[in-house]
């Protein structure tokens, strides 16, 4: 009977130490004025930044930007013999075609991978610039470049959605 009251005790007290601290932390909350002071600030100048999609390589570093499924097709449409496996296939058609020629022929298709695009809220991107392919050290890649903006913030952003 004893620890049940020692218990009790210690609990009734624990909340009644909780409820004054909260209360304290509430009136020291409500004792200064909040002021908010919001600038909106229109600007001619502003420069949307181009902004490069790549797909990134989830494997494998020398197969960085090509689909296995496409080197396999490429392999079989150039070469037209039975597929070596990726690494071979990929060397074979190196030696056989320009970087320009293999990437177009071997790449992800990275616009496929966009189902959704706006450059702030609710414009989308085809209104306001393009998406255009441009080959970088990851293989092709496609870069937005947009059209100019008046606000700053993330609001005013670029909302991509991959899949």
């Amino acid at each position: 009977m004893g620890r049940r009251i020692m218990w009790g005790t210690t609990l009734v007290v624990s909340l009644l130490v909780l409820v004054a601290v909260m209360g304290y932390q509430m009136n020291y909350f409500l004792s200064y004025p909040v002021n908010v002071d919001v600038q909106v600030i229109h600007s001619t100048s502003l420069r949307f930044p181009a902004v490069t999609i790549c797909p990134y390589p989830r494997n494998n570093m020398m197969t960085m930007g090509r689909s296995p499924l496409a080197v396999r097709e490429a392999y079989q449409q150039v070469v037209g013999e039975e597929y070596p496996g990726l690494r071979n296939a990929s060397r074979e058609l190196e030696n056989l075609l320009n970087t320009k020629d293999l990437w177009d022929a071997t790449a992800w298709n990275v616009s496929a991978m966009i189902h959704e695009c706006y450059q702030g809220r609710g414009v989308l991107c085809n209104e306001t610039g393009a998406f255009t392919l441009i080959y970088t050290l990851f293989g092709p890649c496609l870069t937005f470049r947009g059209a100019p903006t008046t606000l700053a913030g993330s609001y005013h952003g670029l909302y991509v959605k991959l899949g």
